[in-house]
């Protein structure tokens, strides 16, 4: 995703509110996602655990459906006891930090 190429993507009279576009090669890739989540009791999203990873995850948040349930997973190393560690621990999305 990304702001629009041929216009303004950002509204600065609702706070500099950002407007996302899917890029054109990956609306097939976001719709089989959509599609997965449908049928998923849980979407966890694993991304980095710093600023950009926050971002990251909010926006794939963005895209899917508003009826699938989401939980952010942090974890240090991808083990076993790690990622089942970061699944029982799972939180809402950082907003300050997407801020």
């Amino acid at each position: 995703m990304d702001l629009p190429p041929k216009k303004m993507g950002v509204n600065i009279k609702k706070n500099f509110e950002a407007t996302y576009e899917v890029y054109p090669e990956k609306k097939s890739f976001v719709s089989d996602l959509k599609k997965m989540a449908k049928k998923a009791d849980v979407v966890y999203l694993a991304t980095d655990l710093d600023r950009e990873g926050e971002i990251i995850a909010q926006r794939i948040m963005d895209v899917l459906p508003d009826d699938v349930k989401t939980e952010r997973v942090k974890y240090n190393a991808i083990t076993k006891n790690e990622i089942l560690k970061g699944i029982e621990n799972s939180s809402d999305i950082s907003l300050s930090m997407v801020d």
